[in-house]
Parts: C-alpha cells; structure tokens; sequence
C-alpha cells in the first residue's frame, strides 16, 4: 500500500481506521504542511505495516450549492 499512496491518495479521512498502538508516530498530520497533509500521513502509516482496504463504498460525501 505504501508505494501505491506515493502515486496517489487512496484512502479518504473520513473511512480511516488504524490502531494508534501500532501506527505510533505515523498517525500525525504535518502542521507545516499548506495542504495533502493527510495524504503524507497516510503514506507515513502505510509504511509502518501491513494494512488493508475493503473494496466497497464505505461513506457518502453529498454537496449543496448552499444557502438558495
């Protein structure tokens, strides 16, 4: 998973579960970072060790035009 979230941000904030046992000092988010902080911090806790994904949708993000 590691060399694959160097290519590009599989993994999305909101479906994220990790043991913070084991991630340890992987599971932070760059405050210095102006954006893709997440994405470096996911690529830090894949590095640490195994990990899996399930290949379903597992959380809906709706939007809205606003206030009309």
């Amino acid at each position: 998973m590691y060399l694959r979230e160097l290519h590009a941000n599989y993994i999305n904030v909101n479906t994220l579960l990790v043991r913070r046992s084991l991630a340890g000092n992987a599971l932070i988010f760059g405050e210095k970072l102006p954006t893709y902080e997440d994405w470096e911090c996911f690529a830090c806790i894949s590095r640490v060790g195994l990990c899996a994904y399930l290949d379903i949708d597992t959380a809906l993000q709706r939007a809205h035009k606003g206030p009309d």
